[in-house]
């Protein structure tokens, strides 16, 4: 696929993602005001399995590492997906991982990211990032800052993996990796 026709497919993603959440452009790009409506919309684009034995209010949306979203999560707290109702948790610890459905790993988790993937790499969490590399090292979705505009990878053996399913529709709008395998 052309890159030309990647960053219109994305272009088209941002306008719906954007007007889907309530969150309007303002003139100057707010890179992390899309990219927490482009979490939003990813969780109401993948479902999780057994999602329907979970309570009511049980959809963690984590947070690892510096907080770089700041106030913007305030577009979806109240937010729901399928029922159930988002808490936003921040600067979460490796041992709060098991209880998030989704978390965002922060560039200042660097060092720590092969073992934070290596954890949630069979376990159902969807995780997200926002570095080079991250859907190729393990990572189930990149969001990338191109041009000002958020584009996306998506790694297929990281859903399988998960056991997480993804709607054909995002799968569309995204780049697909194939992680690197660690040699022993």
């Amino acid at each position: 696929m052309s890159m030309r026709l990647f960053s219109l497919k994305n272009m088209l993603l941002g306008l719906w993602l954007s007007l889907s959440t309530g969150v309007v452009a303002n003139e100057l790009f707010n890179e992390y005001a899309q990219k927490s409506s482009f979490l939003l919309n990813l969780a109401r684009l993948v479902e999780w399995p057994n999602e329907d034995q979970l309570p009511e209010h049980a959809l963690n949306f984590c947070f690892m590492g510096d907080d770089s979203f700041g106030d913007t999560l305030n577009n979806i707290r109240d937010k729901t997906v399928r029922g159930h109702q988002i808490a936003i948790k921040k600067h979460i610890q490796f041992t709060e991982l098991d209880s998030c459905h989704l978390v965002f790993i922060d560039a200042s988790e660097h060092d720590n990211l092969e073992t934070i993937l290596d954890f949630t790499a069979e376990r159902p969490i969807l995780t997200v990032g926002d570095v080079s590399d991250f859907a190729i090292k393990g990572g189930l979705v990149n969001l990338i800052n191109y041009q000002e505009r958020i584009l996306l990878e998506i790694n297929l053996d990281a859903a399988q993996r998960t056991q997480l399913r993804i709607s054909s529709r995002l799968l569309s709008l995204a780049r697909l990796i194939e992680e690197h395998k660690k040699t022993e």
